[in-house]
């Protein structure tokens, strides 16, 4: 319920607006949704990042619940365009699910991928996730797969 009053807080803060910040060197950063969520819920980082001298870009993500061949060409692709765009290196950032697959991403795209952040995902299993996030899987896969 705190929420209204901590956006407030961010968005008034100095820090947020890039004040006192190290400086981006313009390079592209490619932003991974989380479980069953969109793109705009990274718009926040996305203004951030772009406050202080990066070029945040979306995956053309609605729902992120792909795990795919045609889900993962699709990342590798944007990774690809936003590396020939900018003729440099990009970071990939991911939250949560979307952390797995900024891991995934640029351990497979060592020429395209400067770094790789991962943000509320654990890094050693892939299973490791909140008990919500469990239970919401479970439900798409029963969902796509019923008995």
């Amino acid at each position: 319920m705190r929420w209204p009053l901590e956006l407030a807080h961010l968005l008034a803060d100095p820090v947020f607006r890039g004040d006192g910040v190290p400086r981006g060197d313009g390079r592209a950063v490619l932003l991974l949704p989380g479980f069953l969520v969109p793109d705009v819920t990274l718009g926040l980082l996305a203004r951030f990042l772009r406050n202080i001298g990066y070029r945040p870009a979306t995956a053309g993500i609605r729902v992120n619940h792909g795990c795919g061949a045609d889900f993962d060409a699709r990342l590798l692709e944007r990774i690809g365009q936003l590396r020939d765009d900018s003729g440099r290196r990009i970071v990939v950032v991911g939250h949560s699910r979307g952390g797995h697959f900024a891991r995934s991403l640029g351990a497979r795209r060592p020429g395209a991928v400067s770094h790789v952040v991962m943000l509320g995902a654990g890094h050693t299993d892939v299973l490791d996730v909140a008990p919500l996030t469990r239970f919401a899987a479970a439900a798409v896969q029963d969902a796509r797969h019923p008995r």
